[in-house]
């Protein structure tokens, strides 16, 4: 198998050296933020790396999670005072099938692209996603549909 985009092969399959798990863990924000820009993870050992992670089997099952439990959370009753950031029910709800669409295209899709996964990342951990945000600089559907073109883009 060749090295791709899609499946990014480590130049060695075995274990990474620690410094270098140490730097992608470090700066993986910064390097997610570099992938979400199309930027190749050819170009540095660190975004190689951090692309496997990425595109790893684990990574796409806890995406998936992580999407199912926002919309179970959006499909609940509020609840009183927690410490978790609420969801943004009526917009979750509203782009619920293309939510349930990503979820699938996590579990069942073998070759997505790691800019797509990169962008996942970005959406279920930032505060400024539109998951979050009271003011989104786009909406809620718009950057989930923006989601599913960047993991399919052949």
């Amino acid at each position: 198998m060749s090295t791709s985009v899609a499946h990014p092969q480590a130049r060695s399959r075995g274990r990474k050296p620690r410094f270098l798990r140490g730097r992608v863990w470090l700066h993986r924000r910064a390097l997610d933020r570099r992938l979400a820009q199309g930027v190749s993870p050819s170009s540095s050992a660190e975004l190689e790396y951090r692309a496997e992670q990425l595109c790893s089997r684990r990574s796409r099952s806890s995406f998936a999670a992580g999407i199912r439990r926002i919309l179970d959370a959006a499909e609940e009753p509020s609840g009183g005072f927690t410490a978790a950031v609420p969801v943004r029910r009526a917009d979750v709800l509203e782009a619920r099938a293309e939510l349930t669409d990503l979820v699938d295209l996590l579990r069942f899709e073998d070759t997505l692209q790691v800019r797509g996964l990169a962008l996942i990342e970005e959406f279920l951990t930032s505060g400024d996603s539109p998951l979050f945000h009271p003011r989104p600089e786009e909406s809620l559907g718009q950057v989930v549909r923006r989601i599913r073109a960047a993991l399919l883009l052949r």
